[in-house]
């Protein structure tokens, strides 16, 4: 945690003196990050570490400050019969593409830009697997994710679509 957090905090507060963390500097670092599309919770956790690394707790440096709301509702998995009726209305849109990406959501568990930026580069049918390109995060990106036969078969068909309306596949 304090690899992946210190930097944020390193970069904007490291070269600061204790007296220099004030409530308003603080208040300042958390719009900066919201800005930049951080969660409560990362920004949350940067202030744990940079807590941690003065050797206080957040709460007794800036009283008066409260951590950020966090989202705590993660969601659940769908039932199988929902998971059925969402493919099926997929499978009878009238977008060729709703289908093959819905299933490979489905059925690898990637992140939904993930596979909207996937390249057929990235598609292994031979060795039956995905490599993740861009990732929300540096260890999602390059990860292999293997192809069930009926993902392979989703794709091969989405594949064999795409070749007959625009040509041979390119791997970008």
């Amino acid at each position: 945690m304090v690899k992946e957090r210190a930097p944020h905090i390193e970069k904007p507060l490291g070269s600061l003196l204790m007296p220099d963390l004030t409530e308003d500097r603080i208040k300042a670092y958390m719009a900066a990050r919201k800005l930049e599309k951080a969660s409560n919770r990362t920004i949350n956790m940067e202030f744990a570490v940079l807590a941690r690394a003065v050797g206080s707790k957040f709460q007794i440096l800036w009283p008066k400050l409260k951590h950020l709301e966090e989202n705590h509702d993660v969601g659940r998995a769908l039932e199988t019969a929902e998971e059925k009726a969402i493919l099926d209305a997929a499978a009878q849109n009238r977008s060729r593409l709703i289908y093959p990406f819905l299933y490979t959501l489905a059925w690898t568990g990637m992140r939904s830009d993930e596979a909207r930026t996937l390249r057929w580069s990235q598609v292994n049918f031979e060795g039956g697997e995905i490599v993740v390109g861009k990732s929300k995060t540096e260890a999602g990106k390059g990860r292999r994710i293997p192809m069930s036969a009926n993902l392979k078969a989703v794709l091969g068909q989405h594949a064999s679509r795409y070749a007959t309306k625009f040509g041979p596949m390119q791997p970008e």
